[in-house]
């Protein structure tokens, strides 16, 4: 699993980590810089949860088969 990716924060432009299933289940993510916060739009949540689900599975078959 990711464990954690990162972002620049469109206010200051530095790096803000977050966790994908953090960020799916509605988590909202800080910049250590400025303080502003992101979160996805909850409109945006399923996509984003199907598509890690579909990198998630193509990940495991491809473990598989090595």
């Amino acid at each position: 699993m990711i464990a954690e990716q990162k972002m620049a924060c469109p206010s200051c432009n530095s790096d803000i980590f977050f966790s994908i299933p953090l960020l799916i289940a509605g988590a909202s993510f800080t910049c250590t810089h400025c303080s502003a916060h992101v979160k996805l739009a909850g409109s945006s949540a399923p996509d984003v949860k199907a598509s890690y689900d579909k990198y998630l599975e193509l990940k495991k078959n491809a473990l598989a088969k090595n």
